[in-house]
């Protein structure tokens, strides 16, 4: 089951289409006057008990020492952007050539090719990898030797997948290769004019799942199924955009008609078919008051995390204070939410969701990042953030990775908040990976490896 709300390059398109939230298509806000007092009362968070202990800890430097990450291993690489991990090993490139070595020793154990270029993915034994000509090779990783050469050659891979049979090429269009010999299977050439990938690639028995951006008078999104066994587009959807993949399942905003609610459809894969709709009314307006000519389009983001569904809305009813509705598996969305969610502070007014994870809802505005545990309300504020400077965070197997923007990478207990490491960094060119024990890290023309830190249990 994925949450596709975490993934970055779809978010920022979908932040363009968003910005007009809680406005009338006729540019009316509606006032929070016109809302009956119940309404009202929804759209105010109940109170969160922790919030005057976490305030006053915000309020307050910390003076926490932070031990510096003790490196395992490290290695120059030149300008890279992936890394693959597996078997005990990582595969990363070096002067043009693919090259394994022990994950927790760091020692060389073989180098393969020339003239290779940073789009690597490891599966089940195999690594692949392409070259700067668009040739695709597939390397035993036992014996570094080269397994096949992909039988039609590709310019401007981006990236790799391995799912299933295939293995996948993604640059503006995916491309499938047959995974055990590398014949290839299909070539994608879309129904739509001018469609390339906005980032987002998922997969279910039958079907790959695109989102696509379309340019013309307007550009537009369009979510696209192809079949996996003939990569013939299947079925497509205008302006949707993923919140979960699972099993046969799909589950997508829709945009399409700019519907009155934040509403979800829940789609079969195979044929595209809605199986159901739900609109979620958190704020309890009276719909039937605002007719097609003036419509109130209240376009909160939706985040799933497992069958939980979270309504994200910054709008006038909400004072302008960004409010997360909580509702539970099986909750009737049309009604108030059982829990709501909000920053506060003298910056709440610009803060922002980052992230529905380990059972915790993120906030960060400009002085704070600090978030509530869902079980409980419980405040976490994540000490030793030079907020002012935070670039961004990974949440990975119970750590948070917060990198600034002067490159200090701090380790942190995503449950209590507490740092655990500190590691200057150039920067980061993909997001820390938790492999054998260790924290692989790659940066700007260096790959580094350090010990995982430890959490303490309560």
């Amino acid at each position: 089951m994925n949450n596709y709300r975490r993934f970055k390059p779809y978010q920022t398109y979908q932040k363009v289409l968003l910005t007009w939230i809680a406005v009338m298509i006729t540019g009316t806000v509606i006032a929070p006057s016109t809302l009956s007092a119940e309404a009202q009362r929804a759209a105010q968070p109940p109170n969160q008990t922790s919030n005057q202990t976490l305030s006053q800890t915000l309020s307050q430097a910390s003076s926490t020492a932070i031990p510096n990450a003790r490196i395992a291993w490290s290695v120059n690489t030149g300008k890279l952007d992936h890394f693959a991990v597996g078997d005990g090993k990582v595969f990363l490139l070096q002067q043009g050539q693919l090259v394994a070595m022990d994950t927790k020793k760091g020692n060389r154990l073989w180098k393969y090719g020339s003239q290779l270029q940073s789009s690597v993915v490891y599966k089940e034994g195999y690594v692949y990898v392409t070259s700067t000509g668009g040739s695709i090779y597939a390397v035993d990783v036992r014996t570094g030797k080269k397994s096949w050469e992909a039988s039609v050659k590709l310019k401007d891979i981006r990236e790799l997948r391995v799912d299933g049979d295939h293995l996948y090429t993604i640059s503006e269009q995916i491309n499938a290769y047959h995974v055990k010999n590398g014949r290839l299977v299909w070539k994608n050439a879309s129904k739509i004019a001018d469609a390339r990938l906005d980032g987002f690639v998922s997969f279910t028995k039958d079907r790959v799942l695109t989102n696509n951006i379309v340019s013309g008078a307007t550009t537009m999104s369009q979510f696209i199924a192809y079949d996996r066994q003939t990569g013939k587009e299947v079925w497509s959807l205008r302006e949707r955009y993923p919140v979960q993949v699972h099993g046969s399942s799909i589950i997508l905003q829709s945009m399409y008609g700019s519907p009155l609610l934040p509403t979800l459809e829940y789609i079969d894969a195979r044929t595209g078919k809605v199986l159901k709709t739900k609109s979620y009314n958190p704020l309890q307006i009276d719909t039937a008051k605002f007719p097609p000519s003036e419509r109130y389009s209240l376009h909160g983001n939706i985040y799933m995390d497992g069958h939980d569904v979270f309504v994200a809305i910054d709008s006038s009813v909400t004072d302008q204070v960004l409010h997360v509705y909580h509702y539970s598996a099986g909750a009737d969305p049309l009604k108030p939410a059982t829990n709501v969610y909000k920053p506060f502070g003298k910056h709440m007014k610009s803060a922002t969701l980052d992230e529905i994870v380990d059972g915790q809802i993120i906030f960060r505005d400009q002085s704070a990042l600090y978030s509530f545990k869902l079980n409980n309300k419980a405040a976490v504020y994540y000490r030793a953030i030079n907020r002012g400077q935070l670039a961004s965070i990974y949440v990975i197997e119970h750590l948070m990775f917060a990198l600034h923007t002067d490159g200090t990478l701090i380790a942190l207990d995503v449950n209590s908040g507490m740092p655990l490491l500190r590691l200057q960094t150039n920067g980061l060119q993909s997001p820390p990976v938790i492999a054998d024990g260790s924290v692989l890290i790659l940066m700007k023309n260096k790959f580094v490896v350090i010990k995982k830190p430890k959490i303490e249990t309560t």
